[in-house]
């Protein structure tokens, strides 16, 4: 399914060549990348002609190899912490990419405070009780508030 590029988050787009095989890709927030001509708001022209449209990654995911997911995913994270971190939390001043934009640091000669991306471990469980496979068998659905 696809979905407009919002102006602040990061993109991801899949093309269709002529031929008919996909590619994937990944845009920065301005709505550029590397690979990609000027680029509207949903769509994008490749240099070599290709039309690409912009997808969200939750409908592109199920359709890529695991590998090429968990990389856009990571590359999309990353650029949203670049993109919402540009100023220090403990003095307020800017920051800048060092150590290949795995860390931001703080220009201010007074603070110079590392900042690094959050890392929040997972856990998806399944609960369940009774028979496998049989009418019987329940699990236990929960949400937060």
């Amino acid at each position: 399914s696809s979905a407009s590029s919002s102006g602040s988050s990061p993109s991801s787009f899949a093309s269709s060549s002529p031929s008919g095989s996909s590619s994937s890709a990944s845009a920065s927030p301005s709505g550029s990348s590397s690979a990609s001509a000027p680029v509207s708001a949903s769509t994008a022209v490749l240099r070599d002609g290709t039309a690409c449209e912009f997808m969200e990654l939750r409908g592109l995911g199920p359709s890529l190899p695991p590998f090429d997911g968990a990389v856009l995913a990571y590359a999309k994270g990353m650029l949203t912490w670049h993109t919402t971190h540009s100023h220090c939390s403990v003095c307020g001043g800017s920051t800048r990419s060092a150590s290949s934009g795995h860390v931001r640091v703080c220009t201010a000669p007074a603070c110079a405070r590392e900042h690094f991306p959050r890392t929040d471990p997972a856990i998806i469980t399944l609960v369940s009780h009774g028979t496998p496979g049989h009418p019987s068998e329940r699990c236990l659905l929960i949400h937060q508030p």
